[in-house]
């Protein structure tokens, strides 16, 4: 058997694998044994309810890359809407709450945000997979032709009512 002959096949048994191995992950398929999604998914929404993903930014797009930049985003409150959906409650000010229904998808016990040309008033048309691990988050984004890397950690805000309390106890 020749060289070439011994690459085509291990091509095609690494093809085969690879479709096997894909397929485990179809969604239409049985979920992975011992992942509750239900307890993952409210983990999730207590997880990114009352924080804010703070970290840095970075365009990758320009010619000449620019040093990463400081990124903030206040996420009030997450819910959970039909099928795949999720309304974040993103603080844009102190006055300013914008919700916006985001897909996120799961690998294994991973949450993902993924937003293909998602219009969002008054900030534009964005493309996104941002990864959550933990208290860490990465991802890619898109705006136009301008794109990079975001990456950072989540921040628990404190509770309004701390707040009340503490206004209270200077008073």
């Amino acid at each position: 058997m020749s060289r070439c002959q011994r690459f085509l096949i291990a091509v095609c048994v690494w093809g085969i694998a690879m479709t096997t191995a894909v397929g485990q992950d179809n969604p239409t398929k049985k979920p992975t044994p011992g992942i509750d999604r239900k307890k993952l998914e409210k983990e999730f929404a207590e997880k990114l309810s009352g924080v804010a993903l703070v970290g840095r930014f970075s365009i990758t797009t320009s010619e000449k890359e620019p040093p990463a930049k400081p990124d903030r985003y206040v996420i009030d409150k997450v819910t959970k809407l039909p099928k795949d959906y999720w309304m974040f409650h993103y603080r844009k000010s102190p006055d300013f709450v914008l919700p916006i229904a985001l897909k996120v998808v799961w690998a294994g016990d991973t949450p993902m945000i993924t937003m293909s040309d998602v219009n969002i008033p008054t900030m534009g048309t964005f493309s996104a997979r941002i990864m959550f691990h933990g208290n860490l988050y990465a991802g890619t984004w898109q705006h136009g032709k301008v794109g990079g890397h975001m990456w950072g950690k989540l921040e628990k805000l404190p509770k309004k009512s701390e707040k009340n309390n503490d206004a209270t106890d200077k008073q």
